[in-house]
């Protein structure tokens, strides 16, 4: 059997090879966003899936992003874990690990948690 979703919104940032969504989508604002291998961290609207703002990272994205309250966190393959703001784009701040980061930041409490390929787990306030 097969289901029909209603209202159906097809979300395509080019469709290339290469540049594959691999990591979880967020949702929050009226917003998805989303990483993606060509380097950027993508939004859409919810309702029409029309694009919003993108912000390019210095490698491609596999992370899932996170978001708590108006900052969406999500790290990179260049080795940074990112915080920028959800609402407009602009970077907040970064922090460089030893390695690429394909987990998704947790943020709780006001500390962010996230796994790095360099095998540390770091917390940062």
């Amino acid at each position: 059997m097969t289901y029909t979703w209603p209202d159906q919104v097809l979300i395509n940032n080019g469709g290339e090879p290469g540049y594959e969504i691999l990591g979880s989508p967020a949702v929050a604002h009226g917003r998805v966003y989303v990483g993606c291998n060509d380097g950027k961290l993508h939004t859409f609207s919810t309702d029409k899936g029309e694009r919003g703002w993108s912000f390019a990272a210095a490698g491609p994205i596999q992370s899932s992003p996170t978001i708590a309250g108006n900052v969406v966190y999500f790290g990179s393959r260049d080795g940074y874990l990112y915080a920028v703001d959800a609402l407009t784009g602009q970077e907040l701040g970064k922090f460089r690990t030893g390695d690429r980061i394909v987990s998704a930041p947790w943020p709780v409490n006001g500390v962010v948690y996230i796994g790095s390929d360099d095998g540390n787990l770091y917390a940062l306030e």
